[in-house]
């Protein structure tokens, strides 16, 4: 290689550790795929467990995007559009921040969809989504709020 040229795996080693932290740290994983009844995205906490303070983005056939899933507490879920409305990246929940963050621009929400204080997004709102449990299945509203 000459002197000057970097390739792009060079330049990502060297700043894509600093950008992800700056973000809010590493991506949301993908989507996981849950059935859709009767309007409602149906989670069974038991095949994908949610302990407090974290959360999962889902999808389901008809659900317009991805819905991410907060458990805030041991008794407490909130449901919210799972892409940024701002870049389109993967959102994911921070359980000590109590937030909802985009790993790709940095934008903070809160679990009613509003953006966080500084957080970011361009003033965009989050889809929030109504969402009940019944032992551990969990029923979204695939129609937002």
């Amino acid at each position: 290689m000459t002197e000057g040229k970097r390739s792009r795996r060079e330049l990502f080693r060297l700043l894509g550790k600093p950008f992800a932290a700056a973000a809010g740290g590493p991506p949301a994983p993908p989507a996981e795929e849950a059935p859709v009844e009767g309007g409602r995205l149906v989670v069974d906490l038991s095949r994908h467990p949610l302990p407090p303070g974290t959360g999962r983005r889902f999808r389901g056939t008809g659900a317009p995007g991805s819905i991410l899933l907060a458990r805030v507490s041991a008794d407490h879920l909130a449901a919210v559009g799972g892409d940024c409305p701002a870049c389109g990246g993967a959102l994911r929940f921070d359980g000590a921040r109590d937030a909802v963050l985009c790993p790709g621009c940095g934008a903070a929400f809160r679990l009613d969809g509003r953006p966080a204080d500084g957080g970011g997004g361009g003033g965009a709102s989050l889809r929030s989504h109504a969402c009940r449990s019944a032992g551990p299945r969990v029923e979204i509203d695939a129609i937002p709020l």
